[in-house]
C-alpha cells in the first residue's frame, strides 16, 4: 500500500545550502565572541570584591554565624505572642507558622555550631516538637522557655 505523498506547505523554507568553510571570518566576529567573557570576568570581580567587603565589615567566623542564628532565632521568638502564637483563622497562611519553624531551625543551627547555645537548640526542637503534634498550648509553652534562655543568653 502506498501513501499519497503530502502536498507542499505554503510557510516552508526552501532548502539552504550550508555554509561552506574556508575564507575569511566575517567582519567583527570575533570581537561579539568576547563580551560573554568580559561580562563573566567582571561578575566574578564584582563578587569577590563583594564578598571581600562583607568580611571586613560584619566578621565572617563560625562563632559570628552561630551568634547570629541565635540572634535571628530571638528576635522572632520576640516578635511572637506567646499566649496566641498562630491566628485562629487561617493559621496555615499565616506568616506565624512559617517564623516558628524559622526559630527552630535558626536555634538548632546555633547550637549546632556552638555548644553555648547548646539549651537554645533543645528549645526550638521542643516548639518543633509541638508544632508536629499540633499542641499549641505546648508552642504557647515552647515560646516562654524560648523566650527565657534568649534573656538568659542576653539576646532579648
Amino acid at each position: 500500500m502506498s501513501y499519497p505523498t503530502p502536498p507542499e506547505q505554503p510557510h516552508q523554507q526552501p532548502y539552504q545550502q550550508p555554509y561552506e568553510q574556508g575564507g575569511p571570518p566575517p567582519q567583527g566576529g570575533r570581537r561579539r565572541n568576547v563580551w560573554p567573557f568580559v561580562a563573566a570576568g567582571a561578575g566574578v570581580l564584582g563578587l569577590a570584591v563583594g564578598l571581600g567587603v562583607g568580611l571586613l565589615v560584619g566578621g565572617g567566623g563560625e562563632g559570628d554565624r552561630d551568634a547570629a542564628n541565635a540572634q535571628a532565632a530571638c528576635t522572632v521568638v520576640e516578635r511572637l505572642d506567646a499566649d496566641e502564637p498562630l491566628p485562629e483563622e487561617d493559621a496555615l497562611e499565616s506568616p506565624e507558622l512559617w517564623e516558628i519553624t524559622a526559630i527552630s531551625g535558626l536555634a538548632s543551627a546555633a547550637g549546632a555550631g556552638d555548644e553555648e547555645y547548646a539549651t537554645l537548640a533543645e528549645r526550638g526542637q521542643e516548639l518543633s516538637t509541638a508544632m508536629r503534634v499540633n499542641n499549641l498550648e505546648l508552642v504557647s509553652e515552647s515560646l516562654r522557655d524560648l523566650a527565657d534562655e534568649c534573656g538568659e543568653l542576653g539576646l532579648d
